[in-house]
């Protein structure tokens, strides 16, 4: 008989043992212990353990069934979501998750190893439908909007390009993330943004519909379309309906329709069919000003 998800009760030293095995030879494994603490305390031991088994040079890219490996873990550990009518657990020991994502990382560890599936309910989150197949380390960390682990992971050679097959990138999921619209180098999505350029992202990959990331931010403030400028970002780019940064900003139609998807069918009471085009950003004045002044200077350099 084949288990692929194991429940183990109780997180002492023997618990705890089994679990890491367990977990280990590739199956999903869930840790309770009734005791408060108790569990916290049994991943801060198994935290030690493997930063001295990758010391002695163990393989760190062993995965489980869900392709998670010790990394992915460490870095989905850092941000645990909350446990109803439970308060934080106190830190037990000295090694937390993200200490141990640059000792795994020193030791080689893959930040582009994707998931085979998405994560199932533990002990310390809900799992996360959202980040499947494909997703990275540094994919959870760009959804958490984690400044220090993007960086280390970064540093590490984490590909914020790197897609999911719905096309999701560690880039995305940032630019995704909550706060003001117009970002200002404060805002922690403009300095994620600018550290994943100044360690070499593309500044002009081409997404869905052809836009690059300066298509995609007209609306996101002059301070952010400057930053992508100053690093390298092309003004005479045409998206797939043909037109370049300005022309969007400006408001130009489409010289090509956009592709649209199939109709849905109109069920009772005129529900379903497509759905509704998204409309046009709204892009501030001194953002206007700045493109415009730029395609000038290009055109008279010429």
């Amino acid at each position: 008989m084949e288990f692929g998800h194991v429940l183990v009760v109780g997180a002492g030293q023997m618990g705890g043992g089994i679990a890491q095995t367990v977990a280990a030879s590739g199956r999903r494994v869930s840790l309770y212990d009734a005791a408060p603490g108790a569990v916290e305390r049994g991943l801060e031991t198994m935290r030690k353990s493997l930063a001295k088994l990758a010391d002695k040079g163990a393989n760190l890219e062993t995965a489980d069934t869900s392709g998670m490996t010790p990394l992915y873990a460490a870095v989905d550990m850092v941000h645990p979501a909350s446990l109803t009518n439970r308060p934080p657990q106190p830190r037990t020991g000295r090694l937390s998750p993200e200490e141990l994502v640059p000792v795994l990382l020193k030791y080689h560890a893959d930040p582009n190893q994707p998931l085979k599936a998405p994560l199932l309910l533990r002990q310390h989150t809900g799992g996360d439908a959202s980040l499947g197949a494909g997703a990275t380390p540094l994919m959870r960390a760009a959804k958490a909007l984690d400044l220090g682990l993007i960086k280390v992971l970064l540093d590490g050679g984490g590909d914020p390009l790197r897609a999911m097959s719905n096309g999701t990138t560690s880039l995305s999921l940032v630019m995704a993330g909550r706060g003001v619209r117009a970002l200002t180098p404060d805002a922690p999505i403009f300095q994620a943004v600018k550290m994943m350029l100044d360690h070499g992202m593309n500044v002009n990959a081409v997404g869905a519909g052809g836009a690059t990331l300066l298509h995609q931010s007209l609306d996101r403030g002059e301070m952010f379309v400057r930053m992508l400028v100053e690093h390298g970002a092309k003004l005479d780019i045409k998206d797939a309906t043909g037109r370049t940064p300005l022309d969007i900003a400006l408001g130009v139609a489409p010289a090509t329709p956009a592709a649209t998807p199939a109709a849905a069918p109109v069920g009772r009471g005129g529900r379903g069919g497509p759905p509704a085009a998204a409309p046009p950003p709204v892009v501030d004045a001194a953002t206007i000003a700045y493109l415009r002044g730029l395609t000038s200077s290009a055109s008279d350099s010429r």
